[in-house]
């Protein structure tokens, strides 16, 4: 459900950065390969076939992001969760995940829609690209996850659990590689350094 917390996470990641991401590119890419290498192959019920199968997957991908957010949650103890809050992470790392469901519940209505109507090529492309898009995103969320494992076993070593200024880093490029966010590395230096200090 859409509520101001989303619109807020919305803005945070940017609509361009979204237009510009790795998986949106690379699906089009993929679309426009494939289309000039298909085009005019698929038979009508091929096509069928093919919506038939792609919106039974996207709706399995569903239920797989929503199990990867579980396993991040679960794998996060209150000081690692509390540690990602304070450098505006968490947030960031949840709205990848919210998006890719928002994508895979999309793919699947287009999916359904065109099984129960006549469609022309055209849109029979769109909703390829749709489903490539939502393949590559979840690709990007399962090597979220693994990295996100490697950075919490790092934090778990932390003298009681105060993160240096690796992991730090380290979270950030994670977030930077795999979500597309922009952020302002040397505020959050000196906020690390200005909480060391109040310590």
């Amino acid at each position: 459900m859409v509520n101001r917390g989303t619109v807020q996470r919305i803005r945070s990641f940017g609509p361009i950065r979204i237009v510009t991401s790795f998986e949106v590119i690379g699906a089009a890419l993929l679309t426009a390969i494939a289309r000039c290498s298909f085009s005019g192959s698929f038979q009508p019920d091929g096509m069928s076939s093919f919506v038939a199968a792609a919106t039974g997957i996207s709706s399995s991908l569903i239920a797989v992001v929503l199990t990867g957010i579980a396993i991040l949650v679960s794998l996060s103890s209150e000081q690692f969760l509390s540690f990602l809050r304070e450098q505006d992470i968490y947030d960031r790392i949840m709205f990848v995940f919210e998006y890719t469901v928002a994508l895979a519940i999309i793919t699947s209505l287009l999916g359904s829609i065109l099984q129960t109507v006549e469609y022309s090529e055209y849109m029979f492309w769109i909703f390829v690209f749709f489903f490539i898009y939502l393949l590559l995103s979840t690709m990007q969320i399962v090597s979220t996850i693994i990295e996100y494992g490697d950075k919490i076993g790092e934090f778990s070593k932390a003298n009681n659990f105060e993160p240096n200024e690796d992991l730090k880093k380290d979270m950030q490029d994670l977030i930077q590689e795999h979500g597309n966010f922009d952020e302002d590395d040397n505020q959050t230096r000196n906020r690390g350094e200005n909480e060391s200090e109040s310590e």
